[in-house]
């Protein structure tokens, strides 16, 4: 799956707990901004398996994150992976 799928289908879908115990989202990350997340809000940010290596933060859902940060959070993740398609229209 390409990564932009991976965001559109995050974005879109309702979240599941396959991989956490908490509904969460798992969101591209620019480079340091997963190791920012997850050290200065653990209660909010992880991780993710299998994703994780590359950058991508998890965000938990069900326990009242701040949706105005996570929604740029998501904002940035589409620009992130979007960008180099959005370049080749161009």
């Amino acid at each position: 799956m390409r990564d932009s799928a991976r965001v559109s289908s995050c974005t879109g879908t309702p979240p599941n707990r396959l991989y956490s115990e908490h509904f969460s989202l798992w969101i591209a990350a620019p480079l340091g901004a997963q190791d920012t997340l997850v050290r200065s809000d653990p209660e909010h940010y992880f991780v993710p398996p299998y994703v994780g290596y590359r950058g991508w933060v998890g965000a938990t859902l069900d326990n009242d994150p701040d949706w105005d940060a996570l929604g740029r959070i998501i904002a940035d993740a589409y620009a992130l992976v979007a960008a180099p398609k959005s370049r080749a229209k161009r």
